[in-house]
């Protein structure tokens, strides 16, 4: 006798926990779909996500590029919301850090150069708190021997 195990859309809606927490999703598609309706095609397909809390819409997008051109549209897109959703007061945006962001900011950190050693070998000499200016000579040191 095999036994097989329930459907993920079965476990859902005999939970309602999990029910709830479909519903909230759906909703939340709904709306984002629906911002996307009301911004410029460029700057829609960097919307992630969308919520309601609070009277606030709050929209993630992928990039702080992106954050800002949504916060100049902002206020025109909440007049055109505010017909369907009357009690908005504002539109917040955040970014949503991705992996492949975090990667590339990883990436981009761990390069050395010959130049940023010497650029902080300079500073570490004007510096007159000893303390720091030993810091600074140790890191352009362990920049410059990075080279070879």
């Amino acid at each position: 006798m095999s036994h097989k195990p329930p459907s993920v859309g079965n476990l859902i809606h005999r939970s309602m926990s999990l029910r709830a927490l479909a519903d909230e999703a759906g909703v939340q598609q709904t709306l984002l779909s629906e911002l996307r309706r009301h911004l410029p095609d460029m700057l829609a397909g960097h919307c992630s996500a969308a919520r309601l809390r609070d009277q606030q819409l709050i929209v993630s997008v992928d990039s702080p590029a992106w954050a800002t051109r949504l916060r100049f549209v902002a206020p025109q897109l909440l007049d055109s919301l505010r017909q369907r959703y009357p009690d908005l007061e504002a539109v917040r945006v955040k970014v949503a850090v991705t992996h492949q962001c975090s990667e590339q900011t990883r990436r981009r950190t761990a390069r050395r150069s010959a130049a940023g050693a010497r650029i902080i070998h300079e500073y570490a000499l004007e510096t007159s708190e000893t303390p720091l200016r030993e810091a600074l000579m140790r890191l352009s040191r362990a920049l410059d021997s990075s080279q070879g």
